[in-house]
């Protein structure tokens, strides 16, 4: 067996006892598109596993099923977004709508200006060049919100439970990872594609570990404050501000109905 088919194997157990860890405990009412995401994943490498790497059939699988995988990662972030400001529902709400719009408005215009691209330039491989250019903006575009996710934890001095907070942080640093392999792997073509899918694995396998054991039923009851520490005059300040925010997005959002 590869080293490749190793890491697969391990990360395919893991994410589904991470799946059945959240199943039994609960945590899969609360956080419903990544306990989505742990069953996928596993099924997903498996059947890739058992096709074989090089086959036409291999990556008919992987262009029809990446896309999948790109939306369960923004509904993943979506959710991560929402429960992080679960005391502020009209701020996630109205980010939830951003990060949806932003998100197919990126992967519209990426697929138009690659067909037009490839119209104009003669290529070898036409539609696997378009379909890299596709996945760049929208890897990227995913990235973006999660870096925003992550600033808005480090300044915003919000209330938000344990499992929130180390949830949304694992994602952030996990995907921002995931990102900067698959730029790698396109700015450095196939001569380093085995070392950086070994290390994708790496990181997965980690991150599924931290999820494992870091998140459970007692942290939905472990209220923490995010942010760094201010002052109290400061932190009531910016806790102000942003319950007003809060109050007139909710206000927008009503008189839109």
């Amino acid at each position: 067996m590869s080293l490749q088919t190793v890491l697969a194997s391990v990360q395919i157990v893991v994410s589904l006892a991470v799946g059945f860890h959240f199943l039994r405990s609960g945590l899969a009412r609360i956080y419903r598109w990544f306990t989505a995401l742990l069953f996928f994943e596993p099924i997903r490498v498996s059947a890739m596993l058992l096709i074989g790497y090089g086959t036409n059939l291999y990556a008919k699988t992987y262009v029809v099923t990446q896309p999948l995988l790109w939306i369960t990662y923004a509904l993943v972030m979506i959710e991560a977004f929402q429960t992080a400001f679960r005391t502020q529902p009209g701020i996630a709400t109205v980010g939830r709508r951003t990060i949806a719009m932003c998100i197919t408005g990126s992967a519209l215009i990426s697929a138009a200006s690659s067909v037009v691209d490839l119209q104009h330039r003669a290529s070898r491989y036409p539609i696997l060049e378009g379909y890299l250019s596709l996945e760049r903006v929208v890897s990227t575009s995913l990235f973006l919100f999660v870096l925003l996710l992550l600033v808005a934890l480090t300044w915003l001095p919000i209330l938000l439970t344990r499992n929130a907070l180390i949830h949304a942080c694992i994602f952030s640093v996990f995907f921002a990872i995931k990102t900067l392999i698959f730029l790698l792997r396109n700015a450095f073509g196939p001569d380093v594609s085995d070392a950086l899918n070994w290390a994708l694995q790496i990181v997965t396998v980690l991150s599924l570990c931290l999820w494992g054991v870091l998140l459970n039923m007692s942290g939905e009851q472990v209220p923490v404050k995010a942010g760094y520490r201010r002052g109290p005059a400061d932190e009531r300040r910016i806790l102000a501000q942003l319950d007003a925010l809060n109050r007139t997005l909710m206000g927008s959002a009503k008189n839109s109905r």
